[in-house]
């Protein structure tokens, strides 16, 4: 006689190797997810870097890196740069691509990074990005190159 489909042991068997490997599935997602999230703030990081430099040349002002609040966010005139000039309800919104959110646990250090209007860089010209163990350098030459190491 010709048995269709699994006996009652096999299924068994089959629901206990699912049970063992779910676990391991879940955890390689959550490494995955901090890992995406890792690399969007540091590259986030990065552009805001480059963007600080631009914009002290082109507005002719100096450009400061602020690290406060658990965010990384470009100030001119001891004020944070802003999405245009209109004031909403809450106050003035911050230009995303000029404040970068910090992941919980995560530092920056040092603080201090000034871009003259000329372009010229003031202030530590390397800074550091930790989060549990990993880490990223970024060198900022005189003259606004960024290097990521």
């Amino acid at each position: 006689m010709k048995r269709k489909g699994l006996t009652l042991v096999e299924l068994m068997v089959v629901l206990a190797i699912v049970a063992l490997l779910l676990p391991v599935g879940a955890w390689g997602m959550a490494q995955r997810r901090q890992a995406e999230q890792w690399r969007a703030v540091a590259g986030a990081l990065e552009g805001l870097l480059r963007a600080g430099g631009q914009i002290a040349r082109s507005s002719g002002r100096e450009v400061r890196l602020a690290v406060a609040g658990g965010a990384a966010y470009l100030e001119q005139d001891g004020l944070p740069l802003h999405l245009g000039d209109r004031p909403l309800t809450a106050g003035r919104v911050t230009a995303p691509h000029l404040r970068v959110e910090l992941l919980p646990g995560m530092s920056l250090s040092p603080g201090g990074l000034r871009w003259r209007a000329s372009g010229r860089v003031e202030g530590p010209h390397e800074l550091t990005l930790l989060w549990g163990g990993r880490s990223r350098t970024y060198a900022v030459s005189e003259w606004g190159e960024v290097e990521v190491r």
